[in-house]
């Protein structure tokens, strides 16, 4: 089963939804515990000029995308942890948006993020200790910082 549902309409506390391809459409300031299940999952901002960052991060698990189109200049902020807590077993996030839109990735200690691949679509991040292994794919129309 795929869902397509808006944070509004989810029940308070915690939600999973369907083993297939997920669309999660948060439009609301607080977002429950929401476990994305299986399939390729994504977390479309549909809030004007929204922010999303760890505390939204800590509420989802099973994540694959987060899409910033279509409501304004919205700002992803997500730590090493965050990516790590949010996705699947591969950890692997793609962050995709348009011009306006940005996105910080942070790392922590004396690790950080390292470009392994760049194309005319996207840029490609990959963390750099051994024991926390992420990877972070950015739209090139994001205005991203990476450290």
């Amino acid at each position: 089963n795929s869902y397509e549902v808006s944070s509004s309409q989810l029940a308070s506390g915690s939600n999973t939804l369907g083993a297939g391809d997920d669309l999660l459409h948060v439009n609301t300031s607080s977002l429950g515990q929401t476990n994305m299940g299986d399939g390729y999952d994504t977390v479309h901002l549909a809030k004007q000029g929204m922010s999303f960052g760890h505390n939204e991060a800590v509420n989802l698990s099973n994540v694959e995308a987060i899409d910033t189109t279509g409501y304004g200049a919205n700002k992803v902020s997500l730590s090493i942890d965050d990516v790590l807590n949010m996705t699947d077993g591969d950890n692997r996030l793609t962050i995709v948006g348009e011009s306006g839109d940005s996105v910080t990735l942070t790392a922590n200690g004396s690790n950080h993020w390292t470009v392994v691949e760049s194309n005319a679509q996207f840029t490609t991040y990959a963390y750099s200790d051994p024991s926390m292994q992420a990877v972070v794919e950015i739209s090139n129309q994001l205005n991203a910082q990476v450290s």
